[in-house]
């Protein structure tokens, strides 16, 4: 287990990737997986989705599943172009 401090918030991270973040605004909310990975290593830099808000939940259509965040979302899922999954990226 670790714990970082970032801007605006802290991020602690347990066995299997799993992580549980925490700013004022959103309070503390779990991510892991595709997602996180996701957030952690590419959105986060620049900051603009902010925190989790609440956990990833599987889409209607159960095409992957998709995390909210302060100004925005991250899904991983089926692009059924290519049969495969990959995250797409919306900020509000």
């Amino acid at each position: 287990m670790a714990v970082e401090e970032t801007d605006g918030g802290w991020i602690v991270t347990y066995d299997n990737e799993h992580y549980i973040t925490w700013n004022e605004n959103t309070g503390g909310a779990p991510t892991w997986g595709q997602i996180a990975n996701e957030w952690l290593t590419d959105v986060r830099l620049d900051q603009k989705l902010g925190f989790p808000v609440a956990p990833e939940t599987e889409n209607d259509d159960q095409s992957g599943w998709t995390q909210e965040f302060e100004n925005g979302t991250i899904s991983w899922a089926l692009d059924e172009a290519t049969g495969e999954f990959g995250p797409v990226i919306e900020a509000n």
